[in-house]
C-alpha cells in the first residue's frame, strides 16, 4: 500500500463516533420494544407471527452489535464498549470473552478454510450437491450449531472445529446471562404468559437470528469457493470473503453493522462499521488486487449459491 492509502485508512480507523452506533442500537431496541407493545395491545395470531419474526431480526442485529464490540469498535471509550458487549451478551445468552477470542482466530490471515474456526458454519453446505441438498444442509446446520454452542457454555476448553480455545470461567458474564434471562422471563410472564419467553424470545433467537447469521456467513465466506479456479480441496483453499453492494433494507436486516462490506472488514478490522463503505472504496481505487464488490442483492447471491455448482471440480482431500 502507498503511504497516502495507509494515511486514509488510519484516518478511518481513528474516526470513532458514538452517534452512528447509538442510532443503530437505539433503533434496534426501539423496534424490539414496538414488537412487544403490538403483541400486548393487539393479541392476535397474525401479530404473534409478525412479532416472532421481527423479534428474531432485531435479536440478530444485537448479535451483530456484539460482533462490533468484540473489535472494541461499538462504543467509546473502551470501558463503555466492554460494558455494552457484556450486557448485550447477557440478554442473548452469549459469552462475550469467548466470542472475542474465537472471532479473532477467524480473522487470522492468511489461513486455510480447514483452519478457520467459523468453517463449520459455512463449509457443510458447500460439501453437498447444489439445490435441495445444499438448502437442507444450510437450514439444518442451525440445529448442529445450537448443540455446539450449548456445550461450549459448560466448558473452559471450547471446541471450534479442530481447534480448542481455552478461556477462564467468566463468572461476571454468567451472572449477567442469568440476570438477563431472569429479567426477560419476568417480563414475558407478567405482560403475556410464562411460556412466551420460550416462544417469543428463545425460539426466534434460534430459528430466526441464528439462521440469519449462518446464511450471512455462508454467503460471505462461501461465495469465493464456488467461483475460484483453484481445484484444491475445500479445506485447503484460502479463507476468503467479499463485499456486496446491499440496499439500505438489506444492510439493516441481513448485513447490519457493516457486514455488507465484509472483505473491507477483514482487510482492516480496526475500522468502525460506519466507515467500512469508505474503506471499501479506498481499497477499490488504490489496491489493484482488491476484489470488486458484488453488485447484486443478498437474496439473489444466496439463490445462486444454493443452486450453483463450483466453477471447477475440486479434488478430494488425500487419505490420511
Amino acid at each position: 500500500m502507498t503511504k497516502e492509502t495507509l494515511q486514509k485508512i488510519q484516518g478511518l480507523r481513528e474516526d470513532k463516533r458514538n452517534l452512528p452506533v447509538a442510532l443503530h442500537v437505539g433503533s434496534t431496541v426501539a423496534i424490539l420494544a414496538l414488537a412487544l407493545v403490538v403483541l400486548k395491545v393487539w393479541p392476535h395470531p397474525g401479530t404473534w407471527a409478525v412479532s416472532f419474526v421481527v423479534i428474531g431480526f432485531m435479536q440478530y442485529r444485537l448479535v451483530m452489535a456484539i460482533h462490533e464490540a468484540t473489535h472494541k469498535n461499538l462504543f467509546f471509550p473502551v470501558a463503555v464498549n466492554e460494558a455494552m458487549g457484556k450486557g448485550l451478551s447477557g440478554l442473548l445468552g452469549m459469552n462475550f470473552l469467548l466470542y472475542r477470542k474465537s472471532h479473532l482466530q477467524h480473522h487470522k490471515s492468511p489461513q486455510k478454510i480447514g483452519e478457520d474456526v467459523d468453517a463449520p458454519l459455512y463449509s457443510p453446505p458447500l460439501r453437498v450437491k447444489a439445490g435441495l441438498p445444499r438448502c437442507f444442509a444450510l437450514l439444518t446446520g442451525v440445529v448442529v450449531s445450537l448443540f455446539r454452542k450449548i456445550v461450549r457454555k459448560f466448558t473452559t476448553r471450547a471446541q471450534f472445529g479442530s481447534k480448542t480455545i481455552e478461556t477462564e470461567r467468566d463468572w461476571v458474564q454468567l451472572a449477567l446471562i442469568l440476570a438477563g434471562q431472569a429479567a426477560l422471563f419476568a417480563l414475558f410472564a407478567t405482560q403475556f404468559h410464562w411460556w412466551t419467553y420460550f416462544t417469543h424470545w428463545l425460539a426466534p433467537l434460534v430459528l430466526v437470528a441464528q439462521l440469519l447469521d449462518e446464511v450471512r456467513i455462508f454467503v460471505e465466506h462461501g461465495y469465493w469457493f464456488l467461483h475460484t479456479s483453484d481445484p484444491a480441496p475445500l479445506d485447503d483453499l484460502e479463507q476468503a470473503t467479499v463485499d456486496i453492494e446491499a440496499t439500505f433494507l438489506e444492510a439493516y436486516l441481513i448485513a447490519p453493522f457493516g457486514f455488507d462490506t465484509h472483505l473491507a472488514h477483514h482487510t482492516q478490522f480496526g475500522v468502525p462499521f460506519y466507515n467500512l463503505r469508505k474503506l471499501s472504496r479506498v481499497l477499490q481505487e488504490n489496491e489493484p488486487g482488491y476484489l470488486q464488490p458484488i453488485r447484486r442483492s443478498y437474496l439473489s447471491v444466496l439463490w445462486e449459491m444454493i443452486n450453483a455448482e463450483p466453477k471447477v471440480a475440486h479434488s478430494k482431500p488425500a487419505a490420511a
